[in-house]
């Protein structure tokens, strides 16, 4: 098989992996976890979908089509932890700003991350 073939299959795995633990880690901070340690939780998931986007990439070296779609795309939406969890407007209004914070500092961190990388290597 291509490493193209393997790059996509192993995405797809990765991305429902992510997304089933995203949504398990977003319900609990929902009700349970502080706005401060909702925020370590975000640096901590945008700076790991990075890490491993750039490592898949790094190791598989897909073609830029692959890379982009089933890279650096599906990458920013594993990076954002409750995709498609909730509805904006089921959201209680003491649950919006860690909804929000959810909902973009994971995506911020991922994106300023691969910029980084990008530059680095």
């Amino acid at each position: 098989m291509s490493n193209n073939i393997i790059y996509v299959i192993v995405s797809f795995i990765l991305m429902y992996v992510l997304r089933k633990t995203g949504w398990y880690f977003s319900k609990k901070i929902y009700v349970k976890f502080s706005y401060f340690l909702t925020v370590i939780f975000c640096i901590v998931w945008g700076y790991a979908t990075a890490l491993i986007v750039g490592f898949l990439i790094f190791k598989y070296d897909p073609n830029i089509v692959v890379k982009i779609i089933f890279g650096y795309a599906m990458g920013a939406y594993m990076s954002i932890p409750n995709f498609g969890l909730l509805s904006e407007s089921s959201v209680p209004l003491e649950a919006q700003k860690k909804h929000k914070t959810l909902s973009s500092l994971p995506l911020i961190i991922y994106i300023v991350v691969l910029v980084i990388y990008a530059f680095a290597t």
